[in-house]
């Protein structure tokens, strides 16, 4: 049971961490737009 709830914890964390480094993406690349049409 605990090596289940492990991987369960570590894909999760996988999981929010990539979505984090895409946002982020998002956000740099926004930043960046709004810089080159100002």
């Amino acid at each position: 049971m605990m090596p289940q709830l492990q991987f369960k914890d570590a894909f999760w964390a996988s999981q929010s961490a990539g979505i984090t480094s895409v946002s982020h993406r998002a956000q740099l690349a926004i930043e960046h737009f709004e810089d080159c049409s100002h």
